[in-house]
């Protein structure tokens, strides 16, 4: 909305502000943008897209626990416990291990 309305009243326009002020217009505009989109991309991979995933991969192994040879169990670095084996590197928030 800021970019239209800095184009209406800056020197394209109406002229009723400097091209300094227009700069520093596009400057906040573009700063205010970007940590919007980055926020918002951040909000959909951890409380959108993550939930989804991981709900999934457990209803796959409810309803085919033959088919599942591994266990998902939370990635947590500082844990003490060993793990025997792992099968694949972690993902996300989450570590693939073979279960015992």
């Amino acid at each position: 909305m800021i970019f239209p309305l800095l184009f209406i009243i800056g020197p394209p326009g109406f002229s009723a502000i400097s091209e300094g002020g227009d700069a520093v217009g596009h400057a906040v505009g573009d700063l205010i943008a970007k940590n919007i989109f980055g926020f918002s991309v951040w909000y959909f991979r951890y409380y959108i897209v993550f939930p989804h995933r991981d709900r999934v991969m457990k209803e796959m192994a409810i309803k085919n626990p033959a088919m599942v040879s591994a266990a998902i169990v939370p990635a947590d670095r500082n844990s003490k416990k060993k793990v025997s084996s792992v099968t694949a590197p972690p993902v996300g928030n989450i570590l693939v291990v073979e279960r015992e």
